[in-house]
């Protein structure tokens, strides 16, 4: 009985490995495909605002006068425009993070407090994927830039490096004064 216990358990995972190995393999481009390509890079929120329903998301109401707040640009922006992007030129397109940030000047998807969520300001998942799936029937590989070590200071994966600071004595404010977590760049103070 256990032999033939055995013998069903093997030969299901030979059909199956066997069934895997005949499937097409993705289509995904390789770094030769991309080397061909001429890549539009987005940064979503300054591109195009194509639904100003998702402007005030979260409480963080866009504002065009300030260049550190969110501006408006979207994904249903980009949508509108992906025949315009096709018309200069360009065959492919690669968007700022898309993950949920922290709301208040997080525009550039930089500071990623969530990475399990899409931020409002840009749109919902549905939007995205609606994005991809446009972007795909209309020639455009697409990719956007996901940086798992970079995160807001206020994510708890940053616990460790708010611990450090306090053990040396500096503050979160300074070490961005400073430019000690973004590698120099500095504020206007």
């Amino acid at each position: 009985m256990k032999r033939w216990v055995l013998r069903t358990v093997v030969t299901a995972m030979l059909a199956c490995l066997l069934w895997i190995g005949s499937t097409p393999p993705a289509q995904a481009l390789t770094p030769t495909d991309w080397q061909k390509k001429s890549i539009y890079f987005i940064m979503t929120d300054r591109f195009s605002d194509g639904d100003p329903t998702n402007n005030n998301y979260g409480g963080f109401a866009s504002d065009k006068s300030d260049p550190r707040k969110w501006h408006g640009g979207d994904f249903q922006g980009i949508i509108n425009q992906l025949n315009y992007i096709k018309g200069m030129g360009f065959n492919a397109i690669w968007i700022t993070p898309v993950t949920m940030q922290k709301s208040v000047n997080a525009y550039h998807g930089y500071w990623t407090y969530d990475f399990y969520s899409v931020d409002g300001h840009l749109g919902s998942l549905a939007k995205l994927q609606e994005l991809v799936q446009t972007a795909h029937s209309k020639g455009f590989p697409s990719c956007w830039t996901w940086w798992p070590t970079i995160r807001a200071i206020s994510n708890p994966a940053a616990m460790p490096l708010r611990r450090l600071t306090n053990m040396i004595g500096i503050t979160t404010t300074a070490m961005c004064k400073t430019g000690m977590i973004s590698g120099g760049w500095k504020t206007g103070t």
